[in-house]
């Protein structure tokens, strides 16, 4: 067992959004249970834990444990997260973050003093401070799983190459360092793109997590219209690098706009941006949500006409640019959400039909297979949390911290491996 910290930690740091701590085992463990000294508040809360794999912005998931809920009023105690058949290597790096699941319901402590299991600190925060490490335990049976043990990742997008690995041309630039090279890619969408900073520690979203990848980083740079004329309505945070801060996510938009009005229509903002930006070399697309808000037509009619604007969209910007479209099916909803979420799903059946039809055309297919990627962002998200989506939403609509990750993961995969 290694055990950071004494139960009788004095100081106390209430959970407002996801906390993270990093550990580096010192033997290979088959982890059971990691545990953390709360102090519950006085109403009941629940919380999830998550393990990464790293202990970066961009570690790799490894695993969910169960939903840990805490009495209000009741006794400061170890409370501990179980985990079942995660092996953890020798001298592998590994974070767990603590993420409630409403508001701050209680307290982890804190030890003044630096402890060998880590620190606790903001998810990507890049400077940590001993005096904020986590009493935490961490529990299961030796075992001899090497450093570079083999971890689960997401089925391949290619038979026999693995969905993250990086084709020819982008090692090449690797290999050359060569930043003027870099490829321009557009995130367009609504909130879940733009995720503003009452997003909390999801502020960014999925473009933070990825702006703050080396690799990305070196091979890609993201443009939009946020710092030319603010047609995006909210800024980026000022963790990410400066030139990966532009976007084109506007909270609230629809396909159309609210009442045919231009400034909240994804589409018309496409349009908009692309007058303020350079040219696209690739458009990140998670785009519909807010249309499938609403409960006044039929699941299947109303997915199938958000998923027409969608190809329509597409196809003005593959006619009109030279770009290629990585367009994602679209997250699920749940908890106070769960009603829309038969709309979403009719919206991703109809969206995938609609893609395929098109690029089975002989009239559109010469185009549409080669600049056309489609990513499932929706069964990402029950993949990556063992089929608990609610855990990787914050309020039932927007990614937590760890969605933001998972959408990060899949948007990198999909990129990484279509052909320049």
């Amino acid at each position: 067992m290694l055990e950071v910290g004494p139960e009788g930690c004095a100081e106390q740091v209430a959970i407002g959004g996801a906390l993270a701590q990093s550990f580096t085992p010192e033997g290979g463990l088959d982890l059971q249970s990691v545990s953390v000294w709360m102090t519950p508040g006085d109403g009941d809360s629940g919380h999830d834990m998550f393990l990464l794999q790293g202990s970066g912005p961009s570690s790799r998931p490894l695993g969910l444990s169960q939903t840990v809920t805490t009495a209000g009023g009741g006794a400061a105690g170890w409370q501990a997260f179980a985990f079942d058949g995660v092996a953890l290597a020798a001298g592998e790096s590994y974070t767990f973050v603590v993420v409630p699941r409403s508001p701050p319901g209680g307290t982890l402590a804190q030890c003044a003093e630096s402890h060998d299991g880590g620190r606790a600190h903001r998810p990507g925060a890049e400077d940590l401070d001993p005096a904020t490490d986590l009493a935490f335990r961490v529990e299961g049976t030796p075992s001899t799983a090497a450093a570079d043990a083999e971890v689960t990742l997401p089925p391949p997008a290619d038979p026999g190459e693995p969905a993250n690995a990086l084709p020819p041309e982008t090692e090449t630039l690797l290999a050359e360092r060569d930043l003027s090279a870099r490829k321009m890619v557009m995130p367009l969408g609504d909130s879940i793109t733009d995720m503003p900073d009452n997003m909390g520690a999801a502020w960014g979203g999925y473009r933070k997590d990825m702006a703050n990848d080396a690799t990305f980083a070196r091979v890609f740079q993201f443009i939009g219209s946020y710092g030319v004329y603010q047609y995006s309505n909210s800024p980026s945070p000022w963790d990410m690098p400066w030139d990966q801060r532009f976007h084109c996510g506007w909270s609230g938009a629809t396909m159309d706009g609210y009442g045919g009005n231009p400034s909240t229509s994804i589409i018309q903002n496409y349009w908009k941006c692309r007058t303020v930006t350079a040219s696209v070399d690739y458009v990140l697309m998670h785009a519909g949500t807010n249309d499938l808000r609403n409960t006044r037509e039929p699941a299947n009619v109303l997915g199938e006409r958000v998923a027409m604007r969608t190809v329509q969209l597409m196809e003005g910007i593959l006619q009109y640019s030279t770009s290629k479209i990585i367009v994602a099916q679209l997250i699920p909803q749940t908890g106070g959400s769960a009603q829309y979420n038969p709309n979403v799903i009719e919206y991703n059946k109809s969206l995938a039909q609609m893609v395929a039809q098109k690029q089975a055309d002989p009239s559109t297919a010469w185009y549409w297979r080669s600049r056309v990627k489609m990513v499932d962002m929706y069964q990402a998200f029950f993949k990556w949390t063992g089929n608990q989506p609610q855990a990787a939403l914050q309020d039932g609509l927007h990614p937590s911290l760890w969605g933001a990750q998972i959408m990060s993961y899949e948007w990198r995969a999909a990129i990484y491996t279509f052909p320049n």
